[in-house]
């Protein structure tokens, strides 16, 4: 499901919103071959990589960080 944009960047979300395992994916809108995911688990955990290359363990700094990124 399409969710929103984020400065530059396209959001997805696959799966169910909280207390389940889903994937976001961020997708450049002027290069779509620049993609990023982020895995959030059922207790609140989760993992993605950001346009930096730098690992996030919350979808806060992940979201950031997409933000700040041009």
């Amino acid at each position: 499901m399409y969710k929103r944009r984020i400065g530059s960047w396209l959001l997805w979300r696959a799966g169910p919103a909280s207390k389940a395992n889903s994937r976001y994916v961020a997708i450049h809108a002027d290069d779509l071959g620049d993609v990023h995911t982020f895995r959030l688990f059922p207790d609140r955990s989760g993992s993605g990589f950001g346009p930096s290359g730098t690992e996030h363990t919350r979808f806060r700094t992940w979201k950031e960080e997409l933000n700040e990124t041009p």
